[in-house]
């Protein structure tokens, strides 16, 4: 009938990075979604991580007017997941911040990857977001060669001029059958299209 729990909060350890153009201009006041909090290899709890993707309107974060982007109340020892939505100027894109994961890719490595950095203690990072890409087109239907109104069109990019995984954007065409879909960085496309219902 009850239970007793003894918790010992582990300090903060604040993450700081500063997000840039490939010019080396700040990202300003761009937003960042925090979408996971990476569990460190040496605690064994099971779970990898704790996903807060699905948690509205929390973990939303913006770099200053100087680009920079300051994580608070993550543990000492603990890496976070982030994403970048992608506006006019930016691509959609994720990033790993202090996860361990290598910096670089693996000779092997065919997964898209995301934007690695590991920081020490106290550091500012930086990192270099990819310009925004878009792809604009009509759908029309084959038989009428009517637009498709309401079709679903989904753009996958890949990091590799051939095989290895993709990362997709989804859009919906307006009622001219039109569609403009910022997508993430990739050397290959591949391009859907479905009609709806």
């Amino acid at each position: 009938d009850k239970a007793k729990s003894d918790l010992r909060l582990k300090p903060q350890e604040l993450i700081k990075v500063k997000l840039i153009d490939i010019e080396g201009q700040p990202a300003a006041n761009m937003p960042v979604q925090l979408n996971a909090v990476m569990v460190p290899p040496q605690d064994e709890v099971g779970l990898r991580d704790v996903v807060l993707k699905n948690r509205k309107n929390f973990a939303k974060l913006r770099t200053d007017e100087n680009g920079l982007l300051t994580i608070e109340s993550i543990a000492a020892g603990h890496g976070v997941m982030l994403k970048v939505s992608g506006n006019e100027q930016f691509a959609p894109q994720d990033m790993a911040l202090n996860t361990g994961m290598p910096e670089e890719r693996g000779e092997r490595d065919a997964t898209y990857r995301c934007l690695v950095k590991n920081m020490k203690p106290g550091e500012v990072g930086t990192l270099a977001l990819a310009p925004a890409r878009f792809f604009e087109g009509v759908v029309l239907l084959g038989d009428s060669g009517e637009p498709a109104a309401g079709a679903k069109v989904s753009v996958g990019s890949s990091q590799q001029t051939s095989g290895g995984s993709s990362m997709s954007v989804q859009g919906t065409t307006d009622d001219n059958g039109k569609f403009r879909i910022s997508v993430y960085p990739g050397v290959r496309f591949r391009i859907t299209a479905r009609p709806r219902e």
